[in-house]
């Protein structure tokens, strides 16, 4: 039986993120990172990310270099939602159209730091109804905000909705920012090919590692 160490898998890996985005970068560490955190269904688990996972984030990132301590936004995200989104049109009602968000009066956070929006990001057909995504800004550190600015709110929506459009295996916005739908794609694919049942012959070549092989 092998035994999963949560912990080091996140700390591995974010390390390694940070430094080969330094070693394409002059030596230049990421001085701002996003987080989205996908699969956090009900409240009580995400209170449980907040209270552990964002600490063991926070402790990753900072080993990684000495001294180092760049801006973060933890942004949880819940793809399976009751709430559905209607745009009224000629006496009728239809799909909203593709970068649609909403973040007032049915959000549950409304301040300038820390909020809570829906997005529909992608094209929806005429027979089925719009599923949209809710973005949940939980964590924010390094960001002086004043009251009553809502800049960095708007520019975080503007951030989430153009990512959404940065997806190498489809031509126009998907649901979710690239990253999302990245590690949903890799993560079926290491199961697919039981990658983690701790067999070394059953890995992919460590040449392929920084490429998107898995799409």
């Amino acid at each position: 039986m092998i035994t999963i160490d949560r912990f080091k898998i996140i700390q591995d890996f974010l390390q390694e993120a940070i430094r080969e985005y330094s070693n394409h970068n002059k030596g230049q560490a990421p001085g701002f990172i996003v987080i989205y955190r996908d699969g956090v269904g009900g409240p009580t688990f995400a209170q449980k990310v907040l209270d552990k996972e964002i600490v063991e984030v926070q402790q990753a990132i900072q080993k990684t270099f000495p001294n180092y301590n760049p801006k973060l936004v933890y942004c949880l995200i819940n793809k399976k939602v009751t709430t559905r989104l209607f745009e009224q049109q000629n006496g009728g009602h239809i799909n909203p159209g593709p970068g649609t968000i909403v973040d007032q009066v049915i959000v549950e956070r409304d301040s300038n730091k820390h909020f809570d929006f829906y997005m529909v990001a992608n094209e929806n057909p005429t027979s089925a109804t719009a599923l949209p995504v809710h973005y949940n800004v939980a964590y924010v550190q390094g960001i002086e905000i004043a009251e009553g600015d809502v800049s960095f709110k708007r520019d975080f929506e503007n951030l989430t909705h153009q990512l959404c459009y940065a997806y190498y295996g489809f031509g126009g916005p998907i649901k979710t920012p690239a990253s999302v739908k990245y590690a949903e794609k890799l993560a079926n694919y290491i199961h697919e090919n039981k990658f983690c049942d701790g067999n070394k012959q059953s890995q992919t070549n460590s040449s392929l590692r920084l490429n998107l092989h898995y799409l």
